[in-house]
């Protein structure tokens, strides 16, 4: 031992320890043996280091540049011609590197990695170091060198070499090294691995709001009659469970109240290995993560499906959404000289609606500017149009942000033009019946059908023509031209 090295050493002793560092290294008879001693990173080609044997034998002296194998003497003969220093080394310590071809006694060889399988959480991975003095430090890193996290290391000693066996569970796809360290010697040496992290395949769905949803889950072909499964969304709310015939829909508790009485299994094909499900009338609020366990079974066997209920525009007031639009009012405001006006009312909507007139084929009528209010935070919407044609039209109120739209139908009587005189075919008589726009407003508001006209010819004289007019008490009215 170096004098030198004893007082450094003895600066990084723990605290238990009293005295310096002892080293045990084993060498097979013939073999070369390097003893390490190092004073840190400084160069010690001017300094002094002298090694010697029981305390008291010369093995070999340094001091500037002055040694036994050169000029100096009172080295032991045991040792003569057979101990040598490392010149190109005495200007800084050596560096850490794999030392596997400098036949040093007790370095590390190449550690043994082991896949011993797939844990819930990840792979789990196993270094083995064998053989090895002094005691290496083992570690595991990714790709990046940074220290993967691991279990505590198993320690054996045999023969004042060691054996180290270090587990842990990767959770990424990655190359990782199993890394050993012998400070003392200088020798660092490591074995690589790439793991790949595929996880379970995931299925995307997408279904329409109110539509069933069946998410796929097998076991093989084999019978899952005996088996336990279990659905959850977003990890934690439970789905569906099937224990042993025992499930949600029987005597089972537990299921999330989201999926009572909608969440189905298919009894008829447990024998075939199916656990799938079917989800009846979705929701928006149903969209998420779904996986499909089975728990006692190792490896474990899951299903991960992304389902996405895609809303649809409909009448969501009973789901009781703030702000959303009511079901607008309408009021026929009389005959103009192209048409009847027509004027729609929605209140306290928020966000603010689009409010559309559509004829009873879907068709956008033409209207005027809407006029908009605000209060509270709530919008006011006025919208009038002037409709040409008898026909059923509808005031439509329109939230895209809440997946909300709601209408309201009337039926509007556009009457004929006022009776002129016609040019008819000698013989012919047209009658048509009288449209009185005040009952017909009085009818629409009570929800009655007024009379529609009616337009019929009749045989009359070969030489006038004549407008019969009925109303709907059938009383008439005759014009001739």
């Amino acid at each position: 031992m170096c004098p030198d090295d004893r007082q450094q050493v003895d600066i990084l002793t723990s605290p238990s320890e009293t005295g310096p560092v002892v080293i045990n290294m084993v060498v097979d008879e013939g073999n070369d043996a390097i003893l390490p001693c190092s004073l840190g990173t400084r160069s010690i080609k001017q300094e002094l280091f002298d090694w010697k044997k029981d305390g008291h034998k010369e093995v070999f002296m340094y001091d500037k540049g002055s040694h036994y194998n050169k000029d100096r003497t009172g080295q032991d003969e045991q040792f003569k011609g057979r101990v040598f220093h490392f010149p190109e080394q005495l200007e800084s310590d050596p560096i850490l590197k794999d030392r596997s071809d400098e036949n040093i006694a007790g370095a590390a060889p190449e550690p043994y990695i082991w896949t011993l399988g797939e844990k819930e959480d990840g792979v789990q991975l196993q270094c083995v170091v064998r053989g090895a003095f002094p005691k290496p430090r083992v570690q595991w890193q990714d790709r990046a060198g940074n220290i993967v996290p691991a279990e505590e290391p198993q320690f054996s000693e045999r023969g004042g070499s060691y054996d180290i066996v270090l587990n842990t569970t990767v959770t990424k796809t990655d190359y990782y090294r199993c890394v050993s360290t012998q400070d003392e010697i200088n020798h660092q040496i490591y074995s690589e691995t790439y793991v790949p992290l595929h996880g379970p395949v995931v299925i995307n769905m997408v279904v329409n709001e109110g539509n069933d949803a069946i998410l796929p889950c097998s076991f093989g072909t084999r019978s899952i009659k005996q088996e336990l499964f279990d659905w959850k969304k977003d990890g934690d709310k439970e789905v569906f469970m099937y224990d042993k015939a025992s499930h949600y829909n029987k005597d089972r508790t537990g299921q999330d109240e989201q999926f009572k009485g909608r969440v189905f299994h298919f009894p008829e094909h447990l024998e075939s290995g199916n656990a799938s499900i079917v989800i009846r009338h979705t929701k928006v609020t149903d969209s998420g993560n779904y996986t499909c366990d089975f728990p006692f079974h190792l490896p474990n066997r899951r299903s991960h499906i992304v389902l996405v209920v895609d809303p649809i525009l409909k009448d969501r007031s009973d789901e009781n959404i703030p702000g959303a639009s009511p079901k607008p009012y309408t009021k026929i405001l009389g005959k103009k000289d192209d048409g009847v006006q027509v004027r729609c009312e929605v209140y306290g909507a928020f966000p603010k609606p689009r409010v559309q007139w559509q004829d009873s084929a879907g068709n956008i009528v033409p209207a005027e500017e809407p006029q908009v209010s605000e209060r509270g935070g709530r919008y006011d919407i006025v919208l009038q149009t002037t409709v040409n044609k008898t026909d059923d039209y509808r005031c439509v109120s329109t939230q895209d942000e809440i997946n909300h739209q709601i209408y309201y139908e009337t039926n509007v009587l556009v009457p004929v033009p006022e009776v002129g005189c016609y040019s008819l075919t000698a013989g012919s008589r047209v009658s048509v019946d009288t449209v009185d726009l005040k009952r017909e407003d009085e009818l629409t508001r009570s929800n009655q059908s007024p009379s529609r006209p009616r337009l019929r010819t009749e045989k009359t004289s070969d030489t006038s023509s004549q407008v019969q007019i009925s109303d709907s008490a059938g009383e008439k009215q005759t014009s001739t031209c």
